[in-house]
């Protein structure tokens, strides 16, 4: 019997606590379901995604600010994919007093546990910023 490789994502960079998620560590948090459109042929599908928003891990782990307030809208955040597949969000997008996008670190699609972790961003057209088998967040 063969057994799948354990699910970790390390979240890394300008922050105070750095820090490797377990599967259970990840549904131990709170969990926000969203729903996104496929865009695509006769209008496209919907999905419902489940997991944590991306800012709750972001946030816990406290950014590094050393020059004063709101320098923290400085940041990017680049999530990667375990083929290498990269996309870059501004803090700004996913901050609740800011933009506040629900981007989501999904572990389950309509209901069903994913393979693997997804980084699902909503609001992008084609899910361009999507990235599936997500392994890292880096904070820079």
């Amino acid at each position: 019997m063969s057994t799948s490789p354990a699910i970790t994502l390390t979240l890394q960079g300008r922050l105070a606590h750095p820090h490797s998620f377990s599967l259970a560590d990840l549904r131990a948090m709170p969990a926000v379901t969203v729903e996104v459109l496929h865009a695509g042929h006769n209008g496209g599908q919907i999905n419902h995604y489940t997991g944590v928003l991306l800012w709750t891990l972001v946030n816990a782990a406290e950014l590094v600010d050393e020059n004063g307030p709101r320098t923290h809208l400085q940041h990017t955040i680049r999530a990667t994919g375990q083929d290498g597949y990269s996309v870059v969000l501004a803090i700004g997008e996913i901050e609740p007093d800011f933009e506040g996008k629900q981007v989501l670190v999904a572990y389950e699609q309509d209901g069903r546990a994913l393979t693997n972790l997804k980084l699902v961003v909503p609001a992008d057209a084609k899910a361009g910023r999507s990235v599936r088998d997500l392994v890292a967040i880096d904070v820079n």
